[in-house]
Parts: structure tokens; C-alpha cells; sequence
């Protein structure tokens, strides 16, 4: 969905491996959307359940945060990245979470008095901390701000890139490539709407995941879309992406769709057929004469 919100470090024994972390605890919720007021001070509650038979210890850090890659993957730090991750007090930086209960960690936010425009993140990570294992896997909470132009002006963005990985294509499906850059200061979700007209025939319509892009960042999706059929040639594919707030920004392009190959080998027959048909004497004389050999 927003980005990868598991990091998963590992020593000895894959005991923890991603997959098993939604079986240690359960999170809620996993994206906090901070309204950073200059010179207030915020409290958001953070829910963690315990779903083990036992009492499960687990211990909370704030990092600052950015992202790694047009994945969205993440890359931490500590508070160089973003002021937020230093506007945050925890509760408490350890818990034990009784078996099959839950606790509810509070997050503090202390906004300045002045707080300069653009977005500013932070991930809270809850490590749970099993003594007879040798491996920490680490939940990540993120948190998204935004201040200044954030709510007076439109977000901005561009798309990089809109491509079809074939200019023809003799079957379905297609596949493309969409890259959109934040160039806004504020963060804000993308979702591309598809539109796909043959020349003649009717419009086809598909909707894409929605991705958070952060400033000054990318965003990817690659996805393959099953097509009727590919016999109209030309197509028009008209690509809307939405910034949140009622802000699009807009790409075109074309593909060919036609089987050429069945194409070529339908007409080679046609061919041989009228041939046959206009010279059919010739072609007599000549199947006789090889024949008599």
C-alpha cells in the first residue's frame, strides 16, 4: 500500500522473518497523518495486541525517515532526516504486553513556534524483544506532516514516464510503466486512472494502486492489463493522475494491437487459394507432369 513498513533485521535464525511478524503483534494504525499546528502540542494513540500465549516485551524508538527507492522502500536514520522524529516524546520506551491483550502506546508531538512549509515524516518502530530468539523484527508506524503550502496551494507533480513495453502487440495483455515525481513541498497520494480506446470499438478503463510520494520524489507502478481482443490496430491510451484536493496532471500515448503473424498466414492462404483459382490450368499441367515422374 503507503510503503514497506516492515524492517526486518536479521542474526543467526530466521525465526522472524517478515512473514511471521504479523503472528507476533498487530498494529493499528499503521499511518498517523499529523496536522503539525505551530506551538501546540499533539497526542496520538497507537494500539499494539499481543497475539502470543505469553507476555510479550517490546520496546519503541522514533527514527526519521526517507524513502529509498520508487518501490517506496525506506531508508531510516536517526533525527537528520526530519525534525518530526525530534518533535516526538513517547510514553514509554518499553512495554510487557500481557498474552492476548493489548496496550496503548502514546506519541507526543511538541510542534515550534515556527515551522518552516513542506512535509515533514517519521517512523515509530516496535521491536518486539524475545530473549530466547536471536532475531528482531521491527514495525514500523509511519508519520506524515504536512505545513505551510501544503493546504493553500495545488499539489504539483510530473509524469516522468508513460510507456507501453511494445509498440505492437499481437495478443493481450499489454503492460506499462508509469513514473510520477512529487514536485510539490508537501507530500500527498497519487492514484493513475487508465483509459485504453481502440480506434474503433469501446473504451476500457483501469484503476491503479494509490502510492504516497514524498517531496521531491518517485513513484513506479508496472502493471499488465488484459485487452478484449487486439484486432482494431491503432489505440489510444489516455493516462489521469490524481494529487489529492482535486489536482491531475494528465499523459497520452499510442500502441498498435493487431496479430500480425496470424495476419501474414491468413493472407499467404487467401494468396495460394486465389492462385490456384486463376491459374488453375497451370497448376493442373504442373501437378500431371509431376505425377508422371
Amino acid at each position: 500500500m503507503l510503503i514497506p513498513l516492515i524492517s526486518i533485521q536479521l542474526s543467526t535464525s530466521p525465526a522472524f522473518a517478515q512473514g511471521n511478524t504479523t503472528r507476533i503483534m498487530r498494529i493499528s494504525p499503521i499511518v498517523l497523518k499529523v496536522i503539525l499546528d505551530p506551538g501546540t502540542k499533539q497526542t496520538y494513540k497507537i494500539k499494539v495486541e499481543n497475539l502470543l500465549d505469553t507476555p510479550l516485551p517490546v520496546r519503541v524508538s522514533v527514527e526519521g525517515f526517507d524513502t529509498s527507492d520508487e518501490e517506496g522502500g525506506i531508508r531510516t536514520s536517526n533525527q537528520e532526516i526530519s525534525p518530526l522524529a525530534n518533535w516526538i516524546k513517547l510514553n514509554t520506551s518499553d512495554a510487557i504486553i500481557p498474552a492476548k491483550n493489548t496496550y496503548d502506546f502514546e506519541a507526543e508531538i511538541l510542534v515550534p513556534e515556527k515551522v518552516p512549509i513542506g512535509g515533514y515524516f517519521a517512523m515509530i518502530f516496535f521491536s518486539p524483544r524475545l530473549p530466547s530468539k536471536t532475531v528482531v523484527a521491527k514495525v514500523g508506524v509511519v508519520m506524515l506532516a504536512n505545513i505551510g503550502v501544503a493546504f493553500d496551494q495545488k499539489n504539483n507533480g510530473k509524469i516522468t514516464q508513460f510507456s507501453f513495453d511494445k509498440n505492437l502487440y499481437q495478443k493481450s495483455p499489454v503492460s506499462t510503466t508509469i513514473r510520477v515525481k512529487n514536485t510539490s513541498l508537501n507530500y500527498f497520494t497519487a492514484k493513475p486512472t487508465l483509459k485504453i480506446k481502440p480506434l474503433f470499438g469501446t473504451e476500457q478503463t483501469f484503476e491503479l494502486e494509490e502510492k504516497t510520494i514524498l517531496p521531491g520524489k518517485t513513484r513506479r507502478w508496472e502493471k499488465v492489463y488484459p485487452l478484449r481482443n487486439l484486432y482494431h490496430a491503432i489505440y489510444k491510451a489516455d493516462l489521469a493522475v490524481s494529487l489529492e484536493k482535486g489536482d491531475f496532471i494528465y499523459s497520452q500515448t499510442y500502441f498498435f494491437g493487431f496479430p500480425l503473424t496470424k495476419a501474414a498466414v491468413v493472407i499467404l492462404t487467401i494468396g495460394l487459394i486465389i492462385y490456384g483459382l486463376v491459374f488453375r490450368k497451370r497448376v493442373a499441367k504442373a501437378l500431371r507432369l509431376l505425377l508422371q515422374k
